[in-house]
C-alpha cells in the first residue's frame, strides 16, 4: 500500500517510553501492531518529567513514524525541574550520592500527601500538559492531515485533548480506556464539584467520539449502566496482552536451588502488600515457612511498601529488586517457580492489571489475591488456574501459600492443565489487530452517515 493511501493516526499518550512501567505497554504494543497492518502512527506525548520507572530499551521498539514531545506545567515535569536545578547545584560539590538521594524523595514522600496534591486538580494533575500539547496537535493536524485522533487514558487530560481537537478541526477521535475515569473505586476529586466537571467531561468524551476501546468487559458494562446502554455498539473491548515477541529472548532457568515466588510490579491506590506480610508472619511463627522458600519483589516501592517488605524478621525470605526494563522483567516472570497478583477487593471486579496475561503466557502458577467474582478471576479460571482468596483476607492467603509451597516442593514436572487457546486469544497481536479492525468498522460507519 502506498504510504499515501495508508490511515493516518495522531497517538495521544502522555505515558510513552523512555518512561516505563504498565502504562506505557499498552501505546508502544497497539502502535506496533497498527503499524504492521499499514497504519502511519504519529505519537504526541511529554517532555522530561519524573516517574516512578524509566524504560530506554522499550523506546527502540516505538514503530511510531515521528514522536512529538511538549513541554508540560503538570506536577511531574515542573518536579523534574526543580530536581534538575538542585541536583546541578548539589553535584557541584563531586558528591555523586546527591543526585540519587534528590530522585528519592519521589519515593519517600508519602501517598496520603501525593493523594491531597492530585485531589486539587481540575480533570487531573497533568492538566498543566493541555495547552501545550494542544497547541502543538493543531499545528500537527494542519499540517499533517490526520484521519484521526486516538488518546489513550490516564491521564483523562489526554482524552480532554482529543475533544478540544475535534472540536477545533472536526477530526474524528477514538478514546481508549485503561483505567476508569470518574467511576474509578480510588477517590481522584477533593471537591464533590471538581468530580461534577469530570462527569460532564467524561459524559462528552463518550457521547463524541467516534469510538472507544477498554481493557474489559466489566468496564464496557460499567460505562454503559452509568452513561447510558447506547453506547453499547461503540465501545470495544480490547484486552491488555503478551507480546509474544518478548518472550523468545534469554534462557528462563534459574540455576539456584531456591523456590522463588515472584511479584513483578508495584503497590498503589488501595493495592498493598501489607496483608501478605502478615500472612508471611504467621507461616514463620509456626514453622511453616521452607528455608528454600525467597519471596521476590521487583520495582521502585514507594516507602509504605518498602516498611512492610524490609520486615527484619522476613529478611531471609524477601528480596527487593528495583525496577528492570520490561524485557528482563519479562525474563524475570518466566524463570520463576511460581507468581503473586494483588487485587483490592474495593469495586475492582473490573480491574485487570496489564502482568496478568504475561503471567499466564508463562505458565507458571500464580497465588491471585484478587476479587472472586472479578474478571481477572474469570480469565485466569478459563486459563486453568486454581490458587485464588481475596488481598484482605489473611487467612486464605496462609492456606494459599501452603498449598503453593507444597506443590513446588514436588520434584517430579506436572502438568499444569493450562489451557493454550485461552492464553493465545490474550496476545498483543491478536488484541491490536482486533482494536484495528474495530477502528476500520466505526469509519466505514461514519461514512454511510456523511
Amino acid at each position: 500500500m502506498n504510504k499515501l493511501n495508508k490511515k493516518r493516526l495522531l497517538y495521544i499518550a502522555y505515558f510513552y517510553p523512555p518512561l516505563g512501567g504498565p502504562g506505557v505497554q499498552r501505546p508502544i504494543k497497539t502502535i506496533k501492531y497498527l503499524s504492521l497492518k499499514g497504519w502511519v502512527v504519529d505519537v504526541l506525548t511529554v517532555n522530561d518529567i519524573q516517574f516512578h520507572s524509566y524504560d530506554y530499551k522499550l523506546l527502540d521498539e516505538s514503530k511510531a513514524d515521528n514522536i512529538y514531545r511538549t513541554s508540560s506545567l503538570d506536577v511531574m515535569s515542573i518536579y523534574k525541574k526543580i530536581i534538575k536545578v538542585i541536583s546541578k547545584f548539589k553535584t557541584s560539590n563531586d558528591n555523586p550520592k546527591n543526585r540519587k538521594n534528590i530522585d528519592k524523595v519521589y519515593f519517600k514522600t508519602p501517598e496520603k500527601f501525593k493523594k491531597i496534591i492530585r485531589g486539587i486538580f481540575p480533570i487531573d494533575d497533568k492538566i498543566g500538559w493541555l495547552p501545550y500539547a494542544y497547541l502543538k496537535a493543531i499545528d500537527l493536524c494542519r499540517r499533517k492531515r490526520y484521519d484521526a485522533i486516538f488518546a489513550t487514558m490516564g491521564p483523562y487530560t489526554s482524552g480532554l485533548l482529543a475533544l478540544k481537537i475535534h472540536n477545533k478541526l472536526n477530526i474524528p477521535f477514538f478514546i481508549d480506556y485503561r483505567d476508569h475515569w470518574t467511576l474509578n473505586a480510588y477517590p481522584q476529586y477533593s471537591l464533590s464539584l471538581l468530580k461534577k466537571k469530570a462527569q460532564m467531561y467524561e459524559k462528552l468524551l463518550l457521547r463524541k467520539s467516534l469510538g472507544v476501546s477498554v481493557v474489559g468487559s466489566l468496564m464496557k458494562d460499567k460505562l454503559c449502566q452509568y452513561f447510558g446502554q447506547d453506547l453499547k455498539n461503540k465501545i470495544e473491548v480490547v484486552y491488555n496482552g503478551y507480546d509474544e515477541d518478548d518472550f523468545t529472548f534469554s534462557t528462563h532457568l534459574h540455576t539456584t536451588d531456591k523456590k522463588i515466588i515472584r511479584y513483578v510490579g508495584n503497590f498503589y491506590g488501595y493495592r498493598t502488600v501489607n496483608y501478605f506480610i502478615k500472612a508471611l508472619c504467621i507461616l514463620l511463627k509456626n514453622n511453616q515457612l521452607p528455608e528454600n522458600i525467597i519471596f521476590e519483589f521487583v520495582g521502585n516501592y514507594y516507602i509504605e511498601s518498602l516498611n512492610e517488605l524490609n520486615k527484619q524478621q522476613l529478611k531471609q525470605f524477601i528480596n527487593v529488586i528495583p525496577q528492570v526494563n520490561h524485557k528482563k522483567a519479562v525474563d524475570l516472570i518466566q524463570s520463576a517457580d511460581a507468581l503473586l497478583l494483588f487485587i483490592p477487593s474495593i469495586n475492582s471486579d473490573d480491574v485487570i492489571p496489564g502482568k496478568i496475561f504475561e503471567y499466564m503466557r508463562a505458565k507458571k502458577p500464580i497465588l491471585s489475591m484478587i476479587p472472586a467474582n472479578g474478571e481477572p478471576a474469570m480469565i485466569l479460571r478459563q486459563a486453568g488456574h486454581k490458587y485464588f482468596c481475596a488481598m484482605e483476607d489473611v487467612d486464605s492467603i496462609v492456606n494459599n501459600l501452603k498449598c503453593l509451597i507444597s506443590s513446588l516442593s514436588v520434584e517430579v514436572e506436572q502438568d499444569l492443565g493450562f489451557n493454550d487457546e485461552v492464553i493465545n486469544n490474550f496476545s498483543r497481536e491478536n488484541q491490536s489487530y482486533k482494536l484495528e479492525k474495530f477502528i476500520s468498522k466505526q469509519f466505514e460507519s461514519l461514512n454511510k452517515i456523511v
